[in-house]
């Protein structure tokens, strides 16, 4: 997304006790994912936008990110409901979807409920 969003929604996850990685577009993405899948220190949930402007979107990040680590937990985020992806996110990979505008409870509520539904976690 956008630097300032990517910042603003870094900052609430934080607040909220989450560690962050935030990345400028789906390639940034795709490469932390992998570094991190092979190091010691994975990503519990990854929140991809849906339309990245002159880069990578959340489509080809998340069939990148799921043919290194088919257990990946992924969110969608977008601005365009209409898009088709928001409606079948699961067929895409996803399981969770976040739709924008979201407000800093929304965005919590969304993080707590992938991970509450995460394998191992009940």
């Amino acid at each position: 997304d956008e630097a300032m969003v990517v910042r603003s929604a870094e900052r609430v996850l934080r607040n909220a006790g989450y560690q962050t990685q935030g990345t400028a577009n789906g390639d940034a993405a795709v490469a932390a994912y992998r570094e991190a899948f092979t190091g010691a220190q994975r990503f519990d949930v990854v929140i991809l936008d849906l339309t990245v402007p002159g880069g990578m979107g959340g489509r080809e990040a998340a069939a990148k990110i799921l043919a290194v680590d088919p257990t990946a937990r992924l969110m969608v985020s977008s601005g365009y409901s209409e898009d088709a992806l928001m409606a079948e996110f699961r067929r895409h990979g996803f399981c969770a979807v976040l739709p924008k505008p979201y407000n800093a409870k929304q965005l919590c509520e969304a993080v707590q409920a992938v991970l509450q539904d995460a394998p191992g976690s009940k």
